[in-house]
């Protein structure tokens, strides 16, 4: 096993509880109703305001992009405002190859949320796209693996790393139960 296939697979596995509670969140709100997805672009749309303030360069490592002017275009279609922070989390811990980890692995369920989405009836929701359709592309995703396998990664920056990618779910997972409770709705109807 390579160097990129312990890291990818010891990040996994450190941040694999963070990760399953932040889908699960997510998981609730029906991307096919215009309640569902401003919900889901509201959660996205915090987390990434807050991640921003963190996220720097590092050597050897190109920044993923954070859509948010997508996402407010998207908001915007669905005549819904800008979210809030209730109670804004920090990040204890911000090592940008563990927001970067976050934010690229992400793109990987970014297909399947676009696949979702997709399936509307809705018009309203068919416009407010943009957000979903940009998640598609994992070319950031690719990136990561090829610039974390030229990285020298010490076991203490390691640490920092996992610690970092915890901190980012977190927010994420923060940016769930706030939005939830502003985007009170029905619960989504079983999938197929």
């Amino acid at each position: 096993m390579d160097i990129v296939d312990t890291i990818r697979q010891d990040l996994r596995v450190k941040t694999a509880d963070n990760h399953g509670r932040v889908d699960e969140l997510i998981s609730r709100h029906d991307l096919t109703r215009p309640e569902g997805l401003a919900a889901f672009l509201a959660i996205n749309h915090l987390a990434y305001t807050s991640i921003s303030r963190h996220l720097r360069p590092h050597s050897g490592f190109t920044l993923p992009r954070l859509s948010l002017d997508e996402i407010e275009a998207d908001l915007a279609s669905l005549g819904a405002g800008l979210p809030t922070w209730h109670a804004e989390p920090d990040m204890e811990t911000a090592h940008p190859i563990g927001i970067i980890y976050v934010i690229a692995g992400s793109r990987l369920g970014g297909t399947v949320l676009h696949a979702r989405w997709q399936q509307t009836d809705d018009s309203n929701v068919r416009l407010a796209g943009r957000f979903l359709s940009q998640m598609t592309d994992r070319s950031c995703w690719t990136d990561f693996l090829l610039q974390v396998s030229n990285a020298r990664i010490s076991q203490s920056e390691f640490i920092d790393i996992v610690e970092s990618a915890k901190c980012c779910f977190s927010i994420f997972e923060a940016a769930c139960h706030d939005v939830t409770r502003k985007f009170a709705y029905d619960p989504p109807q079983p999938r197929n």
